[in-house]
C-alpha cells in the first residue's frame, strides 16, 4: 500500500513539521524515478535527524513540559507502553487546564521513538488527529532538544517543551 509523502519543515518555520500529501494524490505529474529517490533521501534524512536527536537526547537528565491536560494523556496513552518510560513525581495543574510536570532523559528518548513510530507508521487508517498530536509533540521536543547546550551554568533553566501556541505569542520550542 503506498504511504503518504512526509515533508519536512524547517525547524523556526512555524508551519506543521510533517505535511501528509497522499502518494495517489494529484500533483501536475506522474510518479518518476527520481520522485521516489527523493522521497527516499527525505526518508534517509529524516531518520538521520531522528537519530542525532536521540544522542542529544541521552545527554539530558530532564525536561520541563507544559501542555493541555488532554496533550498530556495522549502522551501517556501513546508512550506509557515503551520500556523506558517513567511517569513523573508530580504533575501541577496550571491555570487554563494545562499541565506542567518534569520527564526524565530516558523518558524523554521515549517520547521521541513512540512519537516518530507514529509519524513512520501513518497510513490510510491513521487517526489523524493521532498523527496530528504526534507530530506536534516530536517536532517541539525535537526542537527543544537541538536548543539544548552542552555545557550550562549551574543556574541555568531545564530544557522547556511548550505545546501550547496562542494568539499574539511567539512560537515557543525551548528555554535556554
Amino acid at each position: 500500500m503506498p504511504e503518504p509523502d512526509v515533508a519536512s519543515a524547517d525547524a523556526n518555520s512555524t508551519e506543521a513539521p510533517n505535511a501528509v500529501v497522499p502518494e495517489g494524490a494529484p500533483t501536475g505529474h506522474d510518479v518518476t524515478a527520481s520522485d521516489i529517490e527523493l522521497r527516499e533521501s527525505r526518508r534517509a534524512e529524516e531518520r538521520g535527524k531522528h537519530l542525532r536527536g536521540l544522542l542529544t537526547a541521552a545527554a539530558i537528565s530532564s525536561v520541563r513540559l507544559i501542555c493541555h491536560k488532554d496533550t498530556w494523556a495522549f502522551l501517556l496513552e501513546q508512550t506509557s507502553r515503551h520500556q523506558h518510560f517513567r511517569l513523573p513525581d508530580r504533575v501541577t495543574d496550571l491555570e487554563d487546564g494545562r499541565i506542567e510536570t518534569f520527564v526524565s532523559g530516558r523518558s524523554l528518548l521515549a517520547v521521541l521513538v513512540t512519537t516518530r513510530e507514529i509519524l513512520d507508521d501513518h497510513g490510510p487508517d491513521t487517526d489523524m488527529v493521532t498523527w496530528a498530536l504526534a507530530s506536534a509533540v516530536y517536532s517541539r521536543t525535537h526542537l527543544a532538544i537541538e536548543n539544548a547546550t552542552l555545557n550550562r551554568p549551574d543556574d541555568s533553566e531545564v530544557t522547556t517543551i511548550v505545546l501550547d501556541d496562542r494568539p499574539g505569542r511567539p512560537v515557543q520550542g525551548s528555554a535556554a
